[in-house]
């Protein structure tokens, strides 16, 4: 049972991969370099999750959040050194994930909505 689970995870990722569109296009098995601290938070959530970017050399950070299958969720260019509240109750329960974009880089967060 648990090499379906891990299977399935695995497609899940390379099937976002695959058909991830746009400008945040990132290889979710690619580390992570992001001139930011980051923190996403609670994981997993209800529905309603925190997002932080604390860095005062940034002015702007382009954040986007997407299903499994590619299709943004939501959009949003914020400040550096804020705490933003997301609400994706509209949204079914599943694996989504966060894109976080500055200059040439970006980081990608995993997130469960139960």
């Amino acid at each position: 049972m648990k090499l379906k689970a891990v299977l399935f995870t695995f497609l899940c990722l390379f099937a976002f991969s695959a058909f991830a569109n746009g400008p945040f296009d990132a290889n979710p098995m690619a580390p992570q370099t992001f001139p930011a601290e980051v923190q996403v938070y609670p994981n997993p959530s209800n529905g309603v999750f925190f997002i932080e970017v604390q860095e005062t050399d940034l002015m702007q950070v382009e954040f986007k959040v997407v299903n499994l299958i590619g299709k943004t969720v939501k959009q949003e260019t914020i400040d550096a050194n804020q705490r933003l509240r997301i609400d994706l109750h509209d949204q079914p329960k599943g694996v989504y994930f966060v894109h976080l974009k500055a200059g040439n880089d970006t980081y990608m967060k995993r997130i469960v909505i139960q």
